[in-house]
């Protein structure tokens, strides 16, 4: 059992990766936070779906024009450099909109230039994110990092909203931005405490050629291979269904739906939307000590379970049935999401991660959040009840459909 725990911690032995964990899991919490705050706000301005998908939406914009090139950058240049300076801007940012928002009345339309800004930032430091992750353990050790990884940044999405509910009703929102805005320099001061020779990973310490082709080149020629690699095809296309029907629907329309039909006030709206993000954790959790040798095999549970969790949760006549249900859902969908991402990144050849990781940004923080708007809008006329069943079954249909396509051709392929 000790050599079995071992294994599953092994990231922990460098230190640059503990430090990181660390100092990643209060910024994770910070970032929580701050998205349950705005989400209030936005409610509290117009209480439609349609609005809090339109703020998505021009956050998704600046990440749709700038995301693909972030990510070759990231490929011929310091990931840490580059993260250190998107961590910079997002901290100015948090701490000057904590004093917009306490000293300034709040327009809708502030919380839309803030998300565009956000957005901006983001699409760079997503890719930079996850490359720096891989380079903070040795190779062998890359799929628990992303786990381990993966477990905080879900319980930064149990403690984060549920902080924030608190901070809002002792103080307000600006408390709550003020707070994300001090965990982004504590992590500024791990990042500029990381030490390259001080780390087992010597093979992942950057030794960039310089760049002989131009950007638009090395955009086109990790889209080339990302969606013309056979193996890639079915987890990169699963992902992408997840995130296309799944992820408005927990964004948006439940961001609204939840707190109209039981009347929460902010610090409910807190720890109800504490238990998607708990049920996530334990998924996430899960995965990391199962560590399965072919991940996609997840997906057998991941997608019928997600499904079925978020169509149940319409015909809940509690909040703590709804609750459960969100829980059971949040579980099931990072079992997906977990085995699609894992098993893109040991099947990645290195010199193309920071492109894989800037069209999985892409996805998460443009696609999604762009189809969060007609998908809102859509839901605040035709009923938020209807939505989110038609979004699971659409879901269950095109996953299995996929599944019977092109799953045999996709096992995962390990790159040394």
């Amino acid at each position: 059992m000790t050599e079995f725990m071992t294994k599953r911690f092994s990231p922990f032995k460098s230190r640059n990766f503990s430090l990181f964990f660390a100092a990643h899991t209060l910024s994770l919490v910070g970032k929580w936070s701050h998205e349950l705050a705005r989400a209030w706000l936005i409610f509290e301005i117009t209480g439609q779906a349609g609005a809090m998908g339109f703020v998505l939406l021009a956050g998704a914009v600046p990440v749709a024009l700038f995301m693909l090139y972030g990510g070759a950058l990231v490929d011929r240049s310091d990931a840490k450099k580059m993260m250190i300076g998107t961590q910079t801007v997002l901290a100015l940012a948090s701490l000057f909109f904590a004093f917009h928002v306490e000293f300034r009345q709040v327009f809708f339309w502030h919380l839309v230039a803030f998300a565009v800004l956000e957005g901006l930032i983001m699409a760079f430091d997503v890719p930079s994110f996850q490359a720096l992750v891989v380079k903070l353990v040795p190779k062998e050790d890359y799929q628990q990092a992303l786990a381990l990884n993966s477990t905080i940044f879900h319980l930064g999405r149990v403690i984060g909203p549920v902080l924030a509910g608190l901070l809002m009703a002792f103080h307000g929102p600006s408390l709550v931005f003020l707070f994300d805005g001090i965990t982004f320099l504590v992590l500024l001061i791990i990042l500029y405490m990381m030490r390259w020779d001080e780390q087992s990973a010597s093979e992942w310490v950057p030794k960039k050629p310089k760049p002989i082709k131009s950007n638009f080149e090395d955009i086109k020629e990790g889209l080339v291979y990302l969606f013309t690699t056979h193996h890639l095809r079915y987890p990169l296309s699963q992902l992408f269904i997840t995130i296309i029907v799944i992820f408005p629907m927990l964004i948006s329309v439940l961001r609204t739906y939840i707190p109209i039909n039981y009347n929460l006030s902010a610090s409910e709206y807190g720890w109800v939307f504490a238990f998607p993000a708990v049920g996530s954790m334990m998924g996430a959790l899960f995965f990391m000590i199962w560590k399965p040798e072919q991940p996609l095999k997840a997906l057998k549970f991941g997608v019928p379970f997600t499904a079925l969790g978020i169509f149940l949760i319409p015909m809940c006549t509690s909040i703590m049935m709804a609750c459960l249900l969100m829980s059971v859902a949040g579980f099931f969908t990072y079992l997906s999401l977990a085995s699609l991402t894992v098993s893109l990144h040991l099947s990645i050849l290195e010199q193309y991660r920071g492109r894989l990781s800037s069209v999985v940004g892409l996805g998460f923080l443009c696609i999604g959040p762009l189809l969060s708007y007609p998908i809102g809008k859509l839901s605040d006329y035709i009923g938020y009840e209807v939505t989110i069943q038609i979004s699971a079954i659409t879901f269950f249909i095109f996953s299995v459909a996929l599944y019977f396509l092109t799953y045999k051709s996709s096992e995962v392929v390990k790159v040394d």
